[in-house]
């Protein structure tokens, strides 16, 4: 599923930052600022490559082929947006 790389990125930073030194592994908080900004920008960059190509659909002459484009590229933003917002959230 579109995002779904998503959970796995964060929660795979999630597990890195339990090796690394103390002074990020030392407490939840530097542990999660550590993993949230590492998944973040790999997260975005993967968000951003998906959102190019299916947007790239939206200038089809095929009138179902552009609304699909457009709708599913403002579809993996909104997606990104709650991926980094509530997944960390829960």
């Amino acid at each position: 599923a579109v995002g779904g790389d998503d959970c796995f990125v964060l929660i795979d930073a999630w597990k890195q930052s339990a090796l690394e030194p103390p002074e990020i592994s030392g407490s939840l908080e530097t542990r999660f600022e550590w993993a949230y900004s590492r998944a973040a920008r790999a997260m975005l960059i993967t968000t951003l490559t998906t959102f190019v190509a299916f947007v790239s659909l939206s200038f089809s002459s095929i009138w179902d082929i552009s609304c699909f484009g457009a709708f599913t590229g403002t579809i993996v933003l909104v997606d990104y947006i709650l991926a980094i917002t509530w997944l960390p959230a829960c």
